[in-house]
């Protein structure tokens, strides 16, 4: 039996595509750590991707990593990925979010109008405000605990992203 037989031509092309942009992001970590700084830690191997669909929606202005005692149920918006509720926020999982040294984002919308809105804003040291199109292929890459940023809401199109997050590899938090 073909395992691809009740997949039609257009999920399988999708489920390649996705695989593709897994190995690009990886790739990405590995030539982060062949080229960081003399003495500074290596990254781990990301273990995971997330895809969103922000269709129209915005998301609040926020870091990707907080040092580990400023970590708890308060520390993200809603919709960040877990409950606001403190109980919640396993062990686990804070040391993983306080370990955070690296964010990728993808955008793999072929086509992306400036009037659509839903751009991903960046303060550089909390006053500049740089606004990014998420479309084209665009990757943007950005130190996890040093970025805020956020997303606009869009005029009601569907806007895709692709994270990957990569740690550091000696655990160590931010």
């Amino acid at each position: 039996m073909n395992v691809f037989s009740s997949l039609s031509l257009a999920k399988l092309r999708g489920l390649c595509g996705l695989t593709f942009v897994i190995c690009l992001l990886s790739r990405v970590g590995e030539l982060l750590n062949q080229y960081r700084p003399s003495g500074a830690a290596a990254l781990a191997k990301a273990d995971k991707i997330q895809v969103a669909n922000y269709a129209g929606r915005g998301y609040p202005q926020h870091l990707d990593s907080l040092p580990l005692h400023k970590i708890d149920g308060n520390s993200w918006p809603d919709g960040a990925g877990f409950q606001p509720d403190v109980d919640e926020l396993t062990e686990r999982r804070r040391k993983k979010l306080a370990t955070r040294k690296v964010t990728a984002i993808l955008y793999p919308q072929s086509v992306w109008k400036a009037d659509w809105n839903g751009m991903l804003r960046v303060s550089t040291d909390g006053e500049e405000e740089v606004d990014i199109e998420p479309g084209r292929g665009s990757l943007v890459l950005f130190r996890s605990p040093d970025l805020l940023h956020e997303v606009l809401p869009s005029n009601g199109k569907e806007r895709f992203s692709l994270t990957m997050w990569f740690n550091s590899e000696d655990g160590a938090a931010v």
